[in-house]
């Protein structure tokens, strides 16, 4: 039996790799999953809504407008709702686990490690992932790594904290985590992070040698910040990290460089 899944944020960096991991990629997979696509077109790179495939529908809504909301959870009657909007107001996130009980469906959400929500996690119907520092594919341009390539293809200095730490994970290793807990049925809270820690300088440096272009950098003196985020849970479910951090950095850059319709 195929299982519905609606996405929250579904043109986002999470939201767009999750969509294509469930859309099937083979008539015959064991696992066949509908997916919905709500998303507001909030920021400029969302417009690129360009999946085709006969198990995916998408809606252009707003979940802060609830009527509109709920008028598609009656329509669709998904068996999941996943969130990846990770600046939502407490209160909108309250409505939607509220709707969850009343429309019978288990309510997922993504968030950075930073946010709090999970400690009031508490409902046996919820599943929540915290994740470390995200790379990959399509990510806005604010983020470390498309940015650095812009300034790299502008010739411009790359300005970033000396003293920043973080654990770091490709995208496809996130959401395999979260394919995995769905069809474990997991509840429960979740760090995710393949336990590779590097500096925000040392990621910029191997972006700029990948590049084999000089150095252009300029750092900037803030407090020591750093993240660690335990996935002694979600390995105790089966999940390991699939791909090597060089080697997915590198097919990452490539897909940039090729897409230079991106940065537009």
């Amino acid at each position: 039996m195929d299982l519905k899944i609606l996405v929250i944020g579904s043109l986002g960096f999470v939201g767009r790799s999750l969509i294509q991991s469930f859309l099937p990629k083979q008539r015959l997979e064991t696992q066949q999953y509908q997916v919905v696509g709500l998303d507001n077109f909030s920021h400029d790179y969302q417009k690129y809504n360009d999946f085709k495939n006969k198990n995916y529908k998408f809606y252009l809504a707003d979940i802060k407008d609830q009527h509109i909301f709920n008028r598609i959870l009656e329509l669709e009657n998904p068996d999941f709702v996943i969130n990846t909007v990770e600046d939502l107001s407490a209160s909108t996130y309250d409505s939607l686990i509220l709707a969850s009980t009343k429309y019978n469906y288990k309510f997922i959400s993504i968030c950075n490690y930073t946010n709090t929500f999970h400690n009031l996690i508490t409902d046996s119907n919820i599943l929540l992932f915290r994740h470390c520092n995200l790379f990959g594919q399509r990510q806005s341009l604010n983020n470390i790594l498309p940015q650095t390539i812009t300034n790299i293809l502008n010739e411009k200095p790359t300005i970033i904290n000396k003293y920043e730490d973080h654990e770091w994970l490709y995208i496809d290793d996130f959401v395999s985590a979260i394919q995995l807990a769905i069809s474990k049925n997991a509840v429960g809270s979740f760090d995710i992070s393949a336990g590779f820690e590097m500096s925000n300088v040392e990621f910029v440096n191997k972006i700029y040698s990948i590049f084999k272009t000089p150095l252009n950098i300029q750092t900037k003196t803030q407090l020591r910040t750093s993240n660690t985020c335990d996935a002694t849970q979600i390995k105790e479910l089966g999940w390991q990290p699939k791909y090597k951090f060089t080697e997915a950095l590198a097919d990452s850059i490539a897909w940039y460089r090729g897409n230079n319709w991106w940065f537009r």
